[in-house]
Order: C-alpha cells, then sequence, then structure tokens
C-alpha cells in the first residue's frame, strides 16, 4: 500500500506542478514544493528501509520457519494453502527460497525508490527557481 500512496502523491504532485507553472502562483508552487520534498524523504525512507530488511532477512536468527511461513502467506506467494489455519504454513515453498524471493522483492523495492529520487530533486531545483522569480511577478493593470 505504501508504492500506492507514494504513486498518488507522485501524480497530485505533478498535477499541482502543472498548475502551478500554468497560473504562476507562488502560493502553489511552496505547494509543490512541499509535495516534492515529502516524496524524496518518502523515497528515502523506502530505500533505508528496503535495505536493511534486506539484510536482516537473511541473518541466521531471522529464518524461522513459523515466522517465514507467515510472511510468505501475508505476501501471498502463490501455492501457500495452509495461510487460513491459526499457524500459517507455506510447506509449498522452502526457507530459502521464500527468503530469495522476500530480498528479490525489498531489492527491487529499494532499487525503484532510488531511482525515483534524482528527477524529483530535479523537479525540486526548477520549482525553487520558479518560486523565485512568481514571487517577484507582479501583473501591471492598466
Amino acid at each position: 500500500h505504501l508504492f500506492i500512496s507514494v504513486g498518488t502523491i507522485m501524480f497530485t504532485a505533478v498535477l499541482v506542478g502543472r498548475f502551478a507553472a500554468h497560473v504562476r502562483s507562488a502560493r502553489s508552487m511552496i505547494t509543490f514544493i512541499v509535495m516534492v520534498i515529502t516524496i524524496v524523504v518518502l523515497c528515502a525512507v523506502i530505500a533505508s528501509y528496503a535495505s536493511s530488511l534486506f539484510f536482516r532477512v537473511g541473518r541466521r536468527d531471522d529464518r524461522d520457519k513459523n515466522n517465514l511461513d507467515e510472511l510468505a502467506c501475508n505476501i501471498d506467494l502463490y501455492g501457500c494453502e495452509a495461510c487460513d489455519a491459526e499457524v500459517p504454513k507455506c510447506s509449498e515453498w522452502r526457507t530459502n527460497e521464500i527468503i530469495r524471493y522476500v530480498q528479490a522483492y525489498v531489492k527491487f523495492s529499494g532499487f525503484l525508490a532510488i531511482v525515483s529520487i534524482p528527477p524529483w530533486i530535479v523537479a525540486l531545483s526548477v520549482a525553487v527557481s520558479l518560486y523565485k522569480n512568481y514571487s517577484q511577478y507582479q501583473s501591471a493593470y492598466v
């Protein structure tokens, strides 16, 4: 759900940025700047969480089969059939397969978050520049 939330914020930020640039509104540009800063911070948090989870999942003391079965059921791994039981079991997947799957998923999530940051930093620098111009913009009423 986190990626859907961040994606929604990104889409909304694009719309706000386009609107602010079109109407030349300093106030709207501030809203866009705050949204971009939020996006960059969220992407950095996701990347750092993903990297810590990547290393934590592979540790020996985290390899409890019951915890991994519950994790496999929570992420809806294909073939897990005993997820409705009081103690979830996913006998279709071996422990090392679950760990590799989770590590690949987390690695991709972190990569996606890191790759998303640079374009938003560029957007932030452009937005700050436009804000400076728009805050000094004056309309001449004749």
